[in-house]
């Protein structure tokens, strides 16, 4: 890999987002990872997000990525994101418009797209004891409490499971006039969470909650490359990406054992949103 990849990581600011998927693997790691590590982790210290990248590996016409129109608008199919749920007949990628971009880099086998910053919405977020009140638990979540944010370090608030449980919350944001939008959902689970926890979104059918298609980002670069058990981090971060006009936030904690709770942090919630006006505007291909 051309360390001139490394060096165009190091240098976008310091609290940009960076989001790759499982193509790149050891590739990336070596050279982005920790700076990519150290984005990710401000953002969830400092509750603050900078730009949203993109992240297209392989050859011109041979990567994770494929271009193709519909309806007059172009697309790009984001593959290679470990999918954990998925909608029946939909299709195995991310599916974005090329009008959510602003630029693209492109150096040696990486492309570095670049959100448009008018497109983030800041969604959600659990700052303080006030944002908790959003929440509720289903049943078996009645162990469920927040801690404040003096008992932790950088006073993140931080959700206590004493036994698995789930967590609802009605999303703050519309969809407004839009065609398109996606979440990008963050959180930090102690090694005590388990593997199995989850920040999705939902509908609710007849009275049940129902997760359309949702990906992992960066799994194999917030963490090293071949599982968590090799570092021992204390900490794992997790991020989702869920497809859009869902109303409901859901976070669900499968693996606590009893006596043994687990602790999640740094809950945070952003929305890409594209206008139908902006989504049927047409320019050059990224």
């Amino acid at each position: 890999m051309d360390l001139r990849v490394a060096e165009f990581v190091k240098k976008l600011g310091p609290n940009d987002l960076i989001l790759v998927s499982t193509g790149p693997h050891v590739e990336f790691y070596l050279y982005g990872g920790m700076e990519t590590q150290k984005r990710v982790g401000r953002i969830l210290n400092e509750r603050k997000r900078g730009d949203i990248y993109f992240v297209e590996y392989g050859e011109l016409g041979k990567s994770d990525t494929e271009n193709f129109s519909k309806e007059g608008v172009d697309y790009l199919h984001l593959n290679d994101y470990h999918r954990v749920v998925a909608t029946e007949e939909s299709s195995s990628g991310i599916v974005v418009p090329q009008a959510l971009f602003e630029s693209a880099h492109r150096i040696v086998n990486f492309t570095f797209r670049k959100v448009k910053s008018e497109f983030i919405v800041n969604s959600s977020a659990l700052k303080s004891p006030a944002d908790w009140k959003r929440w509720r638990g289903t049943a078996g979540s009645a162990s469920v409490v927040l801690e404040p944010p003096a008992m932790h370090p950088r006073n993140l608030p931080a959700i206590k499971f004493a036994q698995s449980g789930v967590l609802i919350a009605e999303s703050e944001v519309g969809e407004g006039d839009t065609d398109f939008s996606i979440n990008i959902n963050l959180l930090t689970a102690d090694r005590k969470a388990g593997s199995e926890v989850s920040y999705l979104h939902a509908v609710e059918e007849s009275g049940q909650y129902i997760s359309r298609n949702a990906w992992i980002a960066d799994e194999w670069v917030l963490d090293h490359p071949y599982g968590p058990d090799i570092l021992h981090t204390p900490w794992q971060t997790r991020i989702f990406i869920t497809e859009g006009k869902q109303a409901v936030e859901i976070i669900r904690e499968q693996e606590i054992e009893q006596g043994n709770p687990g602790r999640l942090r740094g809950i945070q919630s952003y929305r890409l949103v594209v206008p139908h006006q902006d989504l049927m505007t047409r320019g050059d291909k990224l």
